[in-house]
């Protein structure tokens, strides 16, 4: 019989690792969750030799650590040193593990590292420059993974998320909270969808893509098949939508649904012209050729059906 996979999940209770709890539950894979309890005993243990003598958990091999918590934006802003610990040291620490391990590191990070208001296309070589307390954290714990890789002290990827759209996993999910099904809901709830100003652009991604996409690096890896997987990937459909793009997306599916119309509104005071950005994703699609079969129409229909049963 082959031997189970070990993988080591932090944030299991969250949207995404939630997700990826109930995506990579076969009989490959054993998923060992990494809870709030644990975090906070290895933030209290001062050296790499005592995350293994003191932290049951640790003293497992691992085959791949999937590193999915972080604090929150709001929570960041309302405590930018508890979100240096939890977004940059803990991911610091969970990495050290894998130094004599051989085992993967894939890190959540996020498309926030590039800065708030963007002008240009931006690929995983641009530099970075954030300017909020999530994004500043998310690209202190990248640059110690790049230092890592670029030692070849671990082998891993860091994968800068954009905006998600996918059903989450239970009424209260936070992924509800996100504004890509925010929006969804709201359509349904109210049968209009307000938005702040219409000229915003964000960068999606439905959420089968990342889960496949994890899944594919795990194999990668696993069976050491000659395919490099990258240290650095942009996860993003390759095309930004503005807030009215992406309202009009959600109605227009609501439509084939139901039949029905939506309303969209917005704040006349908030409006503003912004220049043109866009996160490319090419590392993604020349490592993950089936990407560019994704969309996000799916994932949107699926949250109106779930909403309407």
């Amino acid at each position: 019989m082959a031997r189970r996979l070990k993988i080591l999940l932090t944030g299991s209770n969250g949207y995404l690792g939630s997700y990826l709890t109930a995506f990579l539950k076969t009989s490959k894979f054993e998923i060992t969750k990494f809870s709030r309890a644990d975090i906070n005993l290895l933030l209290n243990l001062s050296s790499y030799k005592n995350y293994l003598k003191k932290h049951s958990k640790l003293q497992t091999k691992y085959d791949v650590i999937i590193h999915t918590a972080a604090l929150p934006y709001k929570e960041c802003n309302e405590d930018p040193d508890k979100a240096n610990i939890i977004n940059n040291l803990l991911t610091e620490k969970l990495s050290n593990y894998c130094l004599n391990n051989n085992c993967l590191f894939i890190f959540f990070s996020s498309v926030q590292v590039y800065g708030s208001i963007l002008d240009g296309e931006y690929h995983e070589d641009n530099e970075l420059k954030p300017d909020t307390v999530y994004g500043i954290s998310k690209a202190k714990a990248e640059q110690n993974l790049i230092n890592k890789f670029s030692k070849q002290l671990i082998k891993g990827s860091i994968l800068r998320i954009g905006n998600i759209v996918g059903l989450p996993t239970s009424p209260s999910s936070k992924g509800w909270d996100l504004f890509a099904n925010y929006i969804i809901k709201e359509a349904f709830l109210n049968k209009k969808i307000i938005i702040n100003n219409p000229h915003l652009k964000r960068n999606f991604l439905p959420i089968d893509l990342l889960m496949n996409l994890i899944k594919k690096i795990i194999n990668d890896h696993i069976e050491k098949k000659y395919i490099e997987i990258p240290e650095l990937m942009n996860i993003t459909l390759d095309n930004s939508r503005t807030l009215l793009e992406y309202s009009k997306l959600v109605s227009k599916k609501y439509f084939e649904v139901f039949n029905k119309k939506i309303e969209i509104t917005y704040h006349k005071n908030n409006i503003s012209k912004l220049p043109f950005s866009l996160i490319k994703n090419s590392k993604l699609r020349n490592y993950f050729l089936s990407s560019e079969n994704y969309s996000l129409d799916q994932p949107i229909v699926d949250i109106f059906k779930f909403l309407n049963s």
